[in-house]
């Protein structure tokens, strides 16, 4: 019975050494998956930061682009205005050109008969009356050249100023395209790390429900052998009440023929009756030794099954002690994995809204980040210790050996 006993325990013993490494390897699996995780929130801060950067750089561009559209506009104006200021100048030019080759008109002299000198008063010639009005147009035609001469130097000098503050927003926004795209890059490779550390996350979680289904599986085994070792102790209980009971009737029987014994050996008077009663007290003594080697015989038995029941109590009590503390391992393990999942699920939610804008201020469909296929696993309810559930077992066993006694 006790080789019995040791065969089947062997598989157990073995299932309970396979639990405990796969619990130490359950336990490396979650300190990587922290880690991991460490390096993902860093990565994903990284990744915050320089979003908001190129957001700025984006803000900056745009007031800059609207600058050189501005000065652009600017420019275009000035170029029209210097365009109508030098039709006009040219115009004017011409004007002065064609009244500077009109001649003055010519009077034919006229005769006038000769009378005696008069005495007159000193007058105007009518040719200093026709020339002065020519005169005072042709400076002001001047002045007015002077003026759009000096206003065409200055936007000439405005011009080449703006050509310069042009070509200078041109090098700053090239510069600053350069350090967006740098950055974009720099996105790129952040959020391609971010997705490899999901995906490896998503495989670490479906290995703890691996995890997780094996436990179960334990769990199962570990109730059937409970259950069959609960079963193997009643019936050597009531093996060892069936030994009792054959041990109580046996010394009924053997008080039976003791007191048949008492009164024939009373009830004999005569002589020959010696040797009959020699002969029934040798036979007597025969049975009793007999019984009394069957009597230690099966006290031995019943001592065996005693230290073997023992036995398989605390081997029982063993193995729930360390079911126990592997089933709070485990439970702890993944209350932490749950902790981290919360942890990520904020910051998931707040990267959204940003990456959204981002895309609807390029232009460009916004990408989604690819959600892991974990699959979140609610948390079983606690059941019950093992050594609550075989109190009333061991009350029961040490009522039998109280019993006994």
């Amino acid at each position: 019975m006790a080789s019995e006993s040791g065969t089947s325990s062997e598989p157990a013993a073995t299932q309970f050494r396979l639990s405990l490494a796969s619990g130490a390897e359950v336990h490396h699996l979650a300190l990587e998956l922290m880690t991991k995780q460490q390096s993902l929130l860093t990565s994903q801060e990284e990744c915050a930061d320089l979003k908001s950067l190129l957001a700025t750089e984006r803000e900056l561009t745009n007031n800059q682009d609207a600058s050189v559209t501005s000065l652009q506009e600017q420019l275009r104006a000035l170029l029209s205005t210097n365009e109508a200021l030098q039709a006009k100048v040219s115009a004017q030019s011409l004007e002065l050109q064609k009244a500077a080759q009109v001649p003055a008109p010519v009077k034919a002299p006229v005769d006038t008969p000769v009378e005696a000198p008069v005495k007159t008063v000193a007058t105007r010639p009518a040719k200093y009356d026709e020339v002065r009005p020519d005169n005072h147009h042709t400076a002001l035609l001047k002045r007015q050249l002077k003026r759009a001469r000096r206003h065409r130097r200055t936007l000439i000098a405005g011009n080449a100023k703006c050509h310069e503050q042009l070509s200078a927003q041109e090098s700053a926004i090239e510069e600053a395209g350069m350090a967006l795209a740098a950055q974009l890059e720099a996105v790129s490779q952040l959020t391609a790390r971010n997705e490899a550390q999901l995906r490896s996350l998503a495989a670490m979680e479906m290995e703890n429900n691996e995890r997780d289904a094996e436990v179960a599986d334990f769990e199962k085994q570990h109730d059937a052998f409970v259950a069959d070792l609960k079963r193997r102790l009643s019936d050597q209980t009531a093996v060892v009440e069936n030994l009792w009971s054959q041990a109580r009737e046996k010394d009924a029987t053997i008080a039976e023929l003791q007191g048949k014994l008492n009164s024939q050996g009373s009830g004999s008077q005569k002589p020959d009756h010696a040797s009959k009663d020699r002969d029934m007290d040798c036979e007597l003594m025969v049975v009793e030794s007999m019984y009394d080697a069957l009597i230690a015989e099966k006290d031995q038995e019943i001592k065996d099954l005693a230290d073997e029941k023992e036995s398989l109590r605390k081997r029982l009590e063993q193995r729930a002690k360390e079911f126990d503390l592997q089933r709070a391992e485990f439970l702890k393990q993944a209350n932490t994995i749950e902790k981290l999942r919360r942890r990520l699920r904020p910051r998931e939610g707040q990267q959204q809204p940003s990456r959204e804008g981002q895309s609807s201020r390029e232009g460009q469909p916004s990408r989604d980040q690819p959600e892991s296929s974990r699959a979140t696993r609610s948390s079983r309810p606690s059941r019950p210790s093992r050594a609550s559930r075989d109190a009333p077992l061991r009350q029961r066993s040490n009522g039998e050996d109280q019993r006994e006694r």
